[in-house]
């Protein structure tokens, strides 16, 4: 930052509040007048000290003389010099000869800030001067116990800075539970009191949790004294049981805690990335239950910018979150915190002049944190969760080996195919926001029932009820991903039923993309009957269009009176069922179609069937029942088998067979 070293023409106004304001040039000339009835003595060295320079003597701000109009003077950019204090004003305190000088009784009203530091202040030409000198006025104003009715819940949450954090439900933000910080020695008479209703309020809130931005002192207790009396520092019950439930975060991500300079001037610093870190990943941490509590120990700069962080990401607007941040000051111990200070802040982490003019918050400070790798959008939509009390329910499954990817499906997320995060080749797990254990679902190896999982002896697993971990035994197929798209083939399939007691209903799955689901048009309650097959008495059919070939019908049968119904059935061609589900012959036709043996051969093989075709064909074995038993996309298909009658399928023809 370069320092302008140029004659100066200051107004009497200009050195009354020691500074000039040229909005054109956009700078602020900083000025030490030694005229008569302004500041007085013999300057050695001199510079400008404040809240945009660190309270530190740096080259930017050294004053240099002016001889013609005998001020000491500095000149630096707008940019340079905003950075607010607790004012939300630029603050400062000229450094001469090596001692801070006080700001001046002539000083222009409204150009010290009424704090315990007692600091000038930069007002642009923009700004408001009369609200600035109402939070002067309010700041320099510890507002006495007799002031406060402790019986009006508004005064309990203003005296203990206890209250909800907004866009949330589960988070509150408090004054420190059990350590004093201000007391007789700093004019307060509250302390007590204030420890005390953090204690009330916190303990009616249910907190189950504590999030802590300042130092464990959990064996630092001591007495302090307010309001004439003294006091013994004592862990409250409810925070007692937190610690013993060892449901406290001490934030201290890299063996730093929180600090005011860090969270106001250094919030792009890996530290604050780190400590929201590790902030969400304890209120996500399923050992950790709501609703919490977040304090440093005013509870008003550590928690106020923290707090803000969370309820942005919460999706809190900005109007929501200031006014929030500026309730802190309800408190009135001559700790007065400007909206101004916050926005700081956020300037830096969004890149930004004006946080007002974000059109989503949310969005934006995700993005953030996001990019610079300290969250990811599950950790933030787990966070939103849990701080609103949504149930979320965390699934995890042990697969077979061949397992590249993992689906879940069920009534949690409408029986649609969500993938899931892999952990290594055979642990999956997903976070399901909204969900409860009540729920019923399946896991697939694919976004389709084509890939469900199946029992160890491949038959249809039942819907899951909720466990901590599941086991697949296997999968009806394996989905294998990134495969080019191959052209699909579309046929119709009709399944013909035998029902000698009354007409059957059917359900059914699968299909591909164009064959649509029952589901999709019926309830299970209200499952379709089957039309009845014409001159053929007790037969009854249905008949599928447009089923992806490669992927065939999934059904259930249902027999009516009983209710009785069929085990998952599936095929990729016409088939038909007797009373007990059975495949059985056509009724339409005279036996079983015979497979040509110019082009297909089955043959006996040392304890089952040897299987061929001529090309690579659908071929498939399955039991009288027909229940699947083994099939593949081949030319050739081994199958070992006990003795029995069994049906083999190659292509859209079947045969029975006998193995003895």
């Amino acid at each position: 930052m370069a320092v302008y070293t140029m004659a100066i023409t200051p107004s009497e106004a200009d050195k009354k509040r020691c500074f000039i304001d040229d909005p054109e040039a956009r700078t602020i000339t900083f000025l030490y007048c030694l005229d008569e009835g302004y500041w007085t003595g013999t300057v050695n060295t001199g510079y400008v000290r404040g809240s945009f320079n660190s309270w530190k003597d740096v080259e930017e701000t050294k004053l240099a003389y002016d001889e013609e109009s005998n001020c000491w003077y500095v000149t630096v950019s707008y940019d340079y010099v905003n950075v607010p204090g607790n004012s939300g004003q630029p603050e400062y305190k000229f450094y001469i000869n090596g001692n801070y000088m006080q700001a001046p009784s002539w000083l222009t009203e409204g150009y010290k800030f009424m704090t315990s530091d007692q600091n000038m202040i930069v007002v642009f030409s923009t700004d408001d001067l009369e609200q600035i000198k109402a939070n002067s006025e309010r700041a320099g104003y510890i507002r006495p116990l007799s002031d406060f009715n402790l019986d009006d819940p508004v005064d309990q949450a203003a005296i203990s800075n206890f209250r909800l954090v907004p866009g949330t439900t589960q988070l509150f933000r408090s004054y420190h539970p059990y350590k004093a910080s201000r007391g007789d020695s700093k004019g307060v008479d509250t302390e007590y009191w204030r420890l005390y209703y953090v204690k009330e309020l916190a303990t009616a809130a249910g907190i189950k949790s504590d999030i802590c931005l300042s130092d464990n002192d959990e064996n630092t207790l001591t007495t302090y004294t307010t309001g004439g009396q003294t006091y013994q520092e004592e862990i409250p019950e409810y925070y007692q049981n937190i610690i013993d439930n060892q449901n406290v975060l001490y934030v201290n991500a890299n063996n730093k805690v929180p600090s005011y300079s860090y969270v106001y001037t250094k919030p792009t610093s890996k530290y604050f990335g780190d400590w929201v870190n590790q902030i969400v990943t304890f209120i996500n941490d399923e050992n950790h239950e709501g609703p919490f509590e977040i304090h440093c120990r005013l509870g008003t700069d550590r928690t106020g910018v923290f707090c803000a962080v969370l309820a942005a990401l919460c999706g809190a607007s900005w109007d929501e979150i200031t006014a929030d941040y500026q309730a802190s000051n309800n408190m009135q111990i001559r700790e007065f915190r400007d909206w101004h200070l916050l926005a700081y802040t956020f300037r830096q982490l969004l890149n930004v002049y004006d946080v007002s003019t974000v059109e989503n918050l949310e969005a934006e400070l995700s993005k953030y944190f996001i990019d610079n790798g300290y969250l990811t959008q599950k950790q933030i939509d787990k966070l939103k969760a849990k701080l609103n009390g949504e149930s979320c329910v965390t699934y995890k499954v042990v697969v077979p080996e061949e397992t590249k990817e993992c689906y879940i499906a069920g009534e949690m997320n409408g029986w649609t195919f969500e993938q899931m995060t892999k952990v290594d080749d055979t642990h999956y797990t997903i976070d399901i926001f909204g969900a409860t254990t009540e729920h019923k679902y399946k896991y697939t190896s694919g976004p389709s029932w084509d890939y469900v999982e199946r029992t160890a002896d491949n038959k249809s697993v039942s819907n899951r009820t909720y466990t901590e971990s599941d086991t697949v035994a296997m999968w009806k197929a394996v989905y294998e991903p990134n495969q080019p798209d191959v052209e699909k083939t579309y046929i119709n399939i009709t399944i013909k039923a035998y029902s000698p007691n009354g007409v059957p209903t059917i359900w059914w799955w699968d299909g591909g993309d164009k064959c649509p689901n029952a589901s999709k048009t019926y309830t299970w309650a209200t499952r379709p009957e089957m039309p009845a097959l014409e001159g053929f008495e007790g037969w009854y059919y249905w008949t599928f269009v447009d089923v992806d070939e490669s992927t065939g019908i999934s059904y259930i049968l249902t027999s009516p009176g009983t209710g009785t119904k069929s085990d998952d059935l599936h095929t990729y061609t016409d088939e038909c069922r007797d009373e007990h589900y059975n495949i059985t012959e056509d009724p339409q036709s005279t036996g079983v179609t015979t497979i040509a043996s110019d082009d297909t051969r089955v043959s006996a093989i040392n304890g089952g069937l040897s299987i061929s075709a001529a090309s690579v064909t659908p071929i498939a074995v399955y039991n009288i029942h027909g229940q699947l038993i083994k099939r593949a996309n081949a030319r050739q298909l081994d199958c070992s088998l006990s003795n029995g009658v069994y049906v083999v399928r190659i292509g859209s023809t079947y045969r029975k067979v006998i193995v003895r």
